[in-house]
């Protein structure tokens, strides 16, 4: 959500509310930006590492990489690469 978009949001449900409180209606907004939201999809890189099916990319000497694909975790991936 942009700051601009945050504006027009306001600028919205006040309206909205403005309306219903004419009719005699009360009005609720619900945002889908929930603290338990924001810490959900903050998750640790240790999940990521222990998923699988992945396409890496590991740089190699003198500018080339080296891409695979793979269908165990990355992180096990990872330790046998080494």
């Amino acid at each position: 959500m942009y700051v601009g978009d945050s504006m027009i949001h306001r600028l919205i449900t006040s309206r909205i509310k403005r309306i219903g409180e004419g009719f005699n209606i009360k009005t609720v907004f619900k945002t889908k930006y929930t603290l338990g939201n924001i810490l959900r999809t903050m998750k640790s890189n240790t999940d990521t590492l222990e998923r699988p099916h992945y396409v890496y990319r590991i740089p190699r000497e003198f500018g080339r990489e080296y891409t695979g694909k793979t269908s165990r975790p990355l992180k096990i991936r990872i330790i046998k690469y080494k």
